[in-house]
């Protein structure tokens, strides 16, 4: 039997059902957004806009990868 749920630092994700994400990136290089949201209070605002939307789980890039690039640690 495979389980069925996630704990992320105390709080139990029930994974039996679908899941929405919400994407935030947080860079000027984002292959969907173009940077929409690098000005800290559009992050904040878009925050907002996917909580009201009910996303259960919010992806937060804070650094744009393409293949065959790194990301040091300096920069993440």
């Amino acid at each position: 039997m495979t389980k069925k749920t996630l704990n992320i630092k105390g709080k139990i994700l029930d994974l039996s059902t679908p899941k929405v994400m919400g994407i935030l990136n947080l860079n000027d290089d984002s292959f969907y957004d173009g940077g929409k949201f690098v000005e800290q209070d559009a992050a904040i605002n878009q925050v907002s806009n996917l909580v009201e939307a009910g996303v259960d789980i919010l992806d937060i890039g804070p650094s744009s990868s393409k293949p065959g690039q790194s990301i040091s640690d300096q920069e993440t």
